[in-house]
């Protein structure tokens, strides 16, 4: 699943997707190119039932020359009752960005 080196923080991480503590999303894209060397560096991980409600994962290409990371993108899919406390704070957003909140 990577590098041939696993430093301590790496055997935690590897211990919890073991246990199925924490899972990873199933994509093998490489997200990390420089030179020659291309290699699957950037991971989702999560846990259930989050995992469930991610699609859509996309790699893109490099942003810029120095770097060499991938960036990544997905959408998660969950519903919910719009809540009042988040429709206000879209309005205020709105009124801060000099948007009507007037639909017509």
């Amino acid at each position: 699943m990577g590098s041939t080196k696993t430093n301590a923080r790496g055997k935690q991480l590897q211990e919890l997707l073991n246990e199925g503590i924490i899972n990873c999303v199933g994509d093998d894209s490489i997200t990390f190119e420089k030179n020659e060397y291309g290699a699957k560096l950037d991971w989702i991980l999560g846990s259930q039932p989050l995992l469930s409600f991610i699609t859509n994962v996309e790699t893109h290409p490099t942003i810029g020359t120095i770097n060499g990371h991938k960036p990544l993108t997905f959408d998660i899919q969950i519903g919910a009752e719009p809540n009042q406390l988040l429709q206000d704070y879209h309005l205020i957003l709105q009124q801060q960005n000099g948007q009507s909140s007037d639909p017509n």
